[in-house]
């Protein structure tokens, strides 16, 4: 009952906001304005994307950031699952409450914007990327110029460094860059990748990964507790491939976590081996996260061959194959 002695009318619980919804290409039998758009710059000054299928969706309205930019588009690249479901290769997202303040030439312009992320992945030859299902390889290309409008008043437009010619085989598309082989012997780079975990107090774990110009190698350090344990790069084996290095950097830490044996009373044997086993399971799920996202993002890479390892017995090399 409320105050004044009246039923309490029962509220319907809130529902989640759908802001995203499909732009048909259609409309009362004429072409959508965004799709005729689209399909004029395709047309003309994007002759290479004629047989890529890219849809459009509508965003309710994407607010300002903190710094007051407001996102007016968005184009995302869709994955293999995503291509086999409905085809698209790449899918447009604009900003509904942004287009219909804009002018046509704003209109024009940033689906050209959007139109210029997407680009068809080539070789060392110059010659485009096919998968095994005979679609051409997409990348997102990221923008030429990023700057601040102060230091544009003040400097002028930055110098434009884009105008080498590159194959996108070459291009680092890993968030560690590779050295070219034509200028000169590879530097050392190294890359920490810290992970996370939930649900578990004192603990912490990384990964180091370094590339020499003989590969790659992936160390680790793991802390539980007063339970400690670290490998460096340069005491692994030197690795073709930087997923493959990673992952069997990820098998040494689970399997060092499940050969450490708990101490104590019955109650903190078992509260040691719950929290060990927590660790496990969550740098196992990480592990294959970030291989999986290492591998979307060099789509181009060739599959990798597994050499046999001295370091891992031969059931640890079988299961090393079966989870590629």
């Amino acid at each position: 009952m409320s105050p004044q002695g009246r039923p309490r009318t029962k509220k319907e619980p809130k529902r989640k906001a759908v802001k995203v919804r499909l732009c048909a290409r259609e409309h009362a039998g004429k072409v959508t304005e965004p799709w005729r758009i689209m399909e004029a710059i395709v047309a003309g000054e994007r002759k290479d994307l004629d047989g890529l299928k890219i849809g459009i969706a509508w965003h309710a309205g994407w607010r300002p950031d903190a710094d007051g930019v407001r996102t007016n588009g968005k184009c995302v690249k869709r994955s293999d699952l995503d291509r086999s479901l409905d085809g698209y290769d790449a899918m447009i997202i604009l900003n509904e409450q942004s287009w219909g303040a804009f002018s046509d030439n704003d209109k024009y312009r940033l689906l050209a914007h959007e139109l210029e992320h997407i680009q068809i992945a080539s070789d060392k030859n110059g010659e485009p990327l096919i998968d095994d299902k005979g679609r051409p390889v997409i990348r997102l290309k990221r923008h030429d110029v990023s700057d601040f409008a102060s230091i544009i008043k003040r400097f002028g437009p930055p110098p434009c460094l884009t105008d080498v010619d590159i194959a996108d085989a070459d291009r680092p598309l890993l968030k560690l860059a590779e050295e070219k082989d034509d200028v000169g012997p590879q530097r050392d780079l190294r890359e920490e990748i810290p992970l996370k975990f939930t649900g578990l107090r004192a603990a912490k774990a990384s990964l180091t990964v370094t590339r020499t110009a003989d590969g790659w190698r992936a160390g680790y350090s793991l802390q539980l507790g007063n339970l400690e344990h670290r490998e460096l790069p340069e005491d692994t084996l030197t690795k073709n491939d930087r997923p493959f290095a990673i992952r069997r950097a990820i098998k040494k830490m689970v399997r060092w976590l499940e050969d450490v044996e708990p101490t104590g009373n019955a109650a903190a044997r078992r509260s040691l081996t719950r929290r060990l086993t927590q660790m496990c399971e969550q740098i196992e799920t990480q592990g294959r996260h970030l291989i999986r996202d290492l591998v979307d993002e060099d789509e181009d890479l060739e599959p990798v061959e597994f050499e046999e390892d001295p370091e891992l017995t031969p059931d640890e090399d079988e299961d090393q194959d079966s989870e590629e």
